[in-house]
């Protein structure tokens, strides 16, 4: 699957029509004319801005998108309202739809899906595909849940008009009906994208799915250990520590869940019973690294004894690396957090590696790194590569692209970003921080 252009409008600070475009500017037609889709789309995607710009708000709007698709007709189905992040600084945008739409490609057909909805209901939704080069109709969806449905959409249609309700996704529902025209466009956007968040929790379950990927095999160790000493960070090897729970906690476990199963008494109302369930897992796996000490010997660490920078480069490669073989997009949310700019550096240039990228995956990261863009760097990005975020005194971000300035080649792209030749930088005002110090100076 390749992505070629996502647009949401009315989500979070996002309030006007939005676009990110990885199409090469020379493609100006529907589909190629000569070569794949493929090569007429970058595979990096870099997005700038100050802090509250709306960086992490646009990935945020591809992850929200990606989940009603996963969830409208599944856990979401019994909701009595659906999420809806509108842009929440006026009256008129928290009662509009928020909308979402996606290009991408499919055995290199071109595909066209999105969707509006609001708290109470799916507004619109559509999908077309592009297979000669003009845009054709698979469904419509409109206001009151009318529907067309293209002649080339095959299988029982009218079903999936009578089985999906007012929250649903026609795609979700078609998923779960295994329709074969449709749920092959489901699967490309549910299986075709990997988000790494930028906090604690979500880096944490990173390492956490590694070690459960070493331990069932789904992880290759050689993989493990490869990418440790691309890093150089005095690792031999990485492997899972198992450690079995505590008795006494496996059986107060094992309680609470026979308690549990058993039957709730009922005071005659016509309440309803929740079945829990304990999941128990008796082993706990871990990453279990081992550092060259003295005399050549090895010692083992655990993870919360290695440096930050260590375990943030294997929650990123391992997903980058998994990516790069399956041809999928990888979103990493500030990628220079707690990695050095040189390891940022080898992900990057590992999507622009065509040796090492031959399915064309592409990587989207918001970074605040002006190395990325400097002369002195590896895999310096090119100006269709990198986007500029800027959030107006009202609360309204807006994206931009720095090809629009037309800038030349010769010249220091983060010295004038710095300098705010393109905009998307901080508005600061240092005669406050005067003034506070001032204050407490008074005080004393």
């Amino acid at each position: 699957m390749t992505l070629l252009r996502f647009r949401t409008e009315n989500h979070k600070s996002f309030k006007d029509l939005t676009e990110l475009s990885l199409v090469r500017p020379e493609m100006k037609s529907a589909r190629p004319t000569d070569g794949t889709w493929s090569d007429y789309a970058l595979r990096i995607a870099a997005v700038y801005g100050p802090n509250a710009s709306g960086k992490s708000s646009l990935l945020d709007a591809v992850e929200f998108m990606l989940g009603v698709v996963r969830n409208s007709s599944t856990v979401w189905r019994e909701r009595n309202s659906l999420p809806h992040q509108p842009f929440l600084l006026d009256e008129a945008s928290r009662v509009q739809p928020s909308s979402y739409s996606i290009d991408f490609t499919l055995d290199d057909t071109r595909f066209e899906y999105g969707f509006s909805l609001t708290q109470e209901e799916i507004r619109t939704e559509w999908l077309y595909d592009y297979p000669v080069g003009r845009q054709r109709l698979l469904f419509e969806r409109g206001l009151d849940t009318k529907y067309r449905f293209g002649r080339a959409l095959k299988g029982d249609t009218a079903a999936l008009e009578r089985l999906t309700g007012p929250r649903e996704l026609l795609l979700s529902r078609a998923a779960i009906d295994e329709h074969p025209v449709l749920t092959p466009v489901f699967n490309a956007l549910t299986s075709g994208f990997e988000f790494a968040k930028f906090s604690e929790g979500s880096r944490q379950q990173r390492l956490r799915d590694i070690a459960e990927g070493i331990a069932t095999e789904a992880i290759s160790m050689e993989d493990i250990v490869v990418l440790v000493r691309v890093a150089d960070v005095g690792n031999a090897q990485v492997g899972v520590a198992e450690t079995k729970t505590p008795p006494e906690l496996l059986r107060m476990f094992q309680a609470m869940e026979k308690a549990a199963a058993e039957p709730m008494e009922s005071d005659g109302e016509d309440d309803q019973q929740v079945p829990i369930k304990f999941a128990i897992d008796e082993v706990t796996k871990r990453l279990e690294f081992q550092h060259l000490g003295a005399e050549g010997k090895y010692y083992r660490l655990a993870p919360a004894d290695q440096s930050t920078g260590t375990l943030s480069w294997l929650s990123l490669a391992v997903p980058a690396v998994e990516a790069l073989r399956k041809g999928t997009v990888l979103l990493i949310d500030e990628i220079d957090a707690s990695l050095h700019p040189q390891l940022a550096q080898v992900l990057i240039q590992m999507f622009k590696d065509d040796g090492l990228n031959p399915r064309a995956a592409q990587l989207i990261f918001t970074t605040h790194d002006t190395y990325f863009i400097s002369p002195v760097a590896e895999a310096t990005l090119t100006p269709e590569e990198v986007w500029l975020v800027e959030k107006s005194r009202v609360g309204v971000s807006e994206l931009f692209s720095l090809s629009d300035f037309s800038p030349r080649r010769d010249q220091n792209l983060a010295r004038r970003y710095l300098h705010g030749r393109y905009g998307a930088t901080p508005h600061l005002a240092p005669a406050f921080l005067q003034q506070l110090v001032a204050a407490g100076t008074a005080d004393q």
